[in-house]
């Protein structure tokens, strides 16, 4: 891609905080490993059934996890990942077991990929700036887990759709209906009338 420096450079920037600043060799070692990606809306990056290598740093766009639950392989949305944010199947990254979920552009999006394994492999040569990143890995999926269980425990349904509806509009012009009340863990029918009471 024509802008992959400039998408680079956005993504050291945002994990350079508090004063932090990659070394030059560190982040050579990141470009090499680093493709930035184009992906068009319902495009998998993550297919069901295949092994789990990458993660994926959102640059542009969003995208969403799938989970297949049901006999039926009715499918979920689990998560969604926005700008700023790191996506993949994270709890297979450390395992042999094939992905259980899809994960998928939900409309035009750009990503970062990082094969997981070299990622790893230079740990023990910088040891202090790869913490920066994988700390950053590892807060984002934990506080997205957090955040989505306390979401479930704590929030009705309504506040989950008016939570959504103000943190991400954008959102329920990207899928379908189901696609949203999978998420908000509610039925079709109610998040309709959801809609309904607020128009």
């Amino acid at each position: 891609m024509d802008n992959t420096n400039t998408y680079l450079l956005d993504f050291f920037s945002s994990l350079q905080k508090e004063g932090r600043v990659f070394s030059t060799q560190f982040r050579k070692h990141l470009q090499d490993l680093a493709s930035v990606e184009d992906y068009g809306c319902r495009q998998q990056l993550q297919r069901k059934g295949t092994e789990v290598k990458h993660v994926w740093y959102v640059l542009e766009g969003a995208l969403r996890t799938r989970n297949f639950y049901d006999k039926k392989d009715q499918d979920v949305t689990s998560c969604l990942w926005f700008p700023g944010q790191w996506a993949g199947v994270f709890t297979h990254l450390f395992s042999s077991t094939r992905s259980d979920r899809v994960i998928e552009a939900i409309t035009d999006s750009v990503v970062i990929r990082f094969p997981f394994a070299e990622l790893l492999a230079i740990r023990m040569q910088f040891p202090e700036e790869w913490m920066w990143v994988a700390g950053s890995m590892i807060e984002m999926y934990i506080r997205s887990c957090d955040y989505r269980h306390e979401q479930m425990i704590t929030l009705s349904a309504r506040e989950r759709y008016q939570q959504l509806l103000g943190e991400h509009p954008e959102v329920f012009q990207m899928i379908k209906q189901q696609e949203i009340a999978s998420y908000l863990n509610i039925s079709r029918e109610e998040l309709s009338r959801l809609r309904a009471v607020r128009s």
